[in-house]
Order: structure tokens, then C-alpha cells, then sequence
């Protein structure tokens, strides 16, 4: 099994963002077969989002998986980036720099989960989403 990796992100405000990340075997460094993986990543405010007054957990600040739109779609807001899976490994996390503006700054939480075509989830990466605001105005 791979190894879960900590990586802290800095994500800066109206500005594309990607990160291109290997998912290695933890026995053997060799790159893990992402054939039939769906990988998905939320940015959080925090790792126990509170409760809604409707009872339902804090929609994420951001979705985003290798489907575009995620299904279901994120809830209020709706910004959602995209997770590219390339073949040995090599998986990249991208968000748009319109969606990169509509985060608030901050310092958030993420994950990064595979699920194999067996329904067999693997935590990847987690860490801190550093969000920096955007001076320049267009």
C-alpha cells in the first residue's frame, strides 16, 4: 500500500493552481497502477466541520475529483477544481484562477482519496490549504 504523504499547499488568489502529485507503493517506490481509481479532494475550514442548524456537515469550501462537475455537485459555494488521473501514478490537482479567486484566505484543511474499482478507499496526501489574497486588479 502507498504511503499517506503530509503537504502543506499555498494557493494564491486568482491565479490557476496545479499540483502534480506521484502516488508510489510504499514496498517498492514503484508508481501504483491508477487504472479504475476515482480520486476526489475537499478543502475544509476545518478537519470537524460543524454541523449545519439543519443538521447536515458544512458543505467543503471546495470540491474537486475526477469528475468535473463533482456528482453530486458541491452545495453553497459551488467551486469545484478538477483531479486529472495520467496514467503511472501521476495524478494532477487543478483549480481555476476564477475559482481560486472565490476562496476565502485562509488556512484550511484537505484530503486526497483513491477509490479503486472495488470501492477500497486510500487516503493519499493531507495537509494545509494556505489560500493568499490577490493583490493586482484587473
Amino acid at each position: 500500500m502507498a504511503e499517506v504523504v503530509q503537504q502543506d499547499f499555498t494557493i494564491y488568489q486568482g491565479a490557476d493552481w496545479s499540483q502534480p502529485v506521484l502516488w508510489l507503493n510504499e514496498s517498492d517506490g514503484q508508481p501504483v497502477d491508477t487504472t479504475g481509481y476515482e480520486f476526489r479532494m475537499q478543502i475544509r475550514r476545518k478537519y470537524a466541520d460543524a454541523e449545519t442548524t439543519e443538521g447536515t456537515l458544512a458543505p467543503p469550501l471546495l470540491s474537486m475529483s475526477t469528475e468535473l462537475p463533482p456528482v453530486p455537485p458541491p452545495e453553497d459555494p459551488p467551486l469545484y477544481g478538477q483531479i486529472i488521473a495520467g496514467g503511472a501514478g501521476e495524478i494532477t490537482l487543478t483549480i481555476s484562477a476564477d475559482v481560486t479567486d472565490s476562496l476565502p484566505k485562509g488556512t484550511w484543511v484537505y484530503d486526497v482519496e483513491a477509490e479503486s474499482d472495488q470501492s477500497v478507499v486510500t487516503r493519499l496526501l493531507w495537509g494545509r490549504a494556505i489560500v493568499v489574497p490577490g493583490v493586482t486588479r484587473g
